[in-house]
């Protein structure tokens, strides 16, 4: 058995997935740099090991980079396009102010899109948006989304190679699982822009 993008407490189960924490930082760092300070975040579920690593790589962030603390901008999904766009929604209701929104994943990025559309807010004119593994669904959207790659394949080969050794010397310690994170990759398209 080997989870992929899990992780659990003990090291029974070797585990593959990508560097969640690192990812949204990057991204994070990014819409910074263009002057996002007030940046809102659509999280996943918070009983979900990717939403919750992805939350808290968000949070780092918001310390590492002086941006604006405020709980309010948090939002949780459900990791699809309904959530994405419910979450907006709820962002919206509160008549909070932000700039750019941190998606969980490009579902969840895409439905905080359509959202903002229906309520006359520009992407990426009036909110940028940044999404998270990936795929090509963000590639066709308009404007096409600035995304955190997930290394989907390396993770399933990653993931394979370790089924297939079942080699003892395949555990990075005596007794302990391994636990691989791969490097993401920030894919900058249409969806961001300097804030104005």
């Amino acid at each position: 058995t080997v989870l992929l993008n899990y992780d659990i407490d003990d090291h029974t189960f070797p585990s593959v997935g990508s560097q969640n924490r690192r990812g949204v930082k990057s991204a994070m760092k990014y819409l910074a740099d263009l002057g996002h300070r007030r940046v809102a975040h659509l999280a996943g579920r918070e009983d979900e090991y990717v939403g919750i690593e992805r939350l808290a790589g968000y949070r780092e962030a918001v310390r590492e980079l002086g941006l604006e603390d405020d709980p309010a901008l948090v939002a949780f999904t459900n990791f699809n396009y309904d959530g994405g766009a419910r979450a907006t929604e709820e962002l919206l209701a509160r008549n909070i102010e932000f700039s750019a929104i941190m998606a969980a994943n490009d579902y969840t990025a895409i439905g905080a899109m359509s959202a903002l559309s229906a309520h006359g807010l520009r992407v990426p004119q009036d909110v940028s948006v940044v999404g998270y593994s990936g795929d090509e669904t963000g590639l066709y959207y308009n404007p096409a989304l600035t995304t955190v790659r997930e290394p989907a394949e390396e993770i399933l080969h990653e993931a394979v190679k370790l089924i297939v050794k079942k080699d003892p010397a395949a555990y990075s310690h005596a007794g302990q699982a391994p636990k691989i994170q791969l490097p993401t990759e920030l894919i900058v398209r249409n969806s961001c822009i300097a804030k104005q």
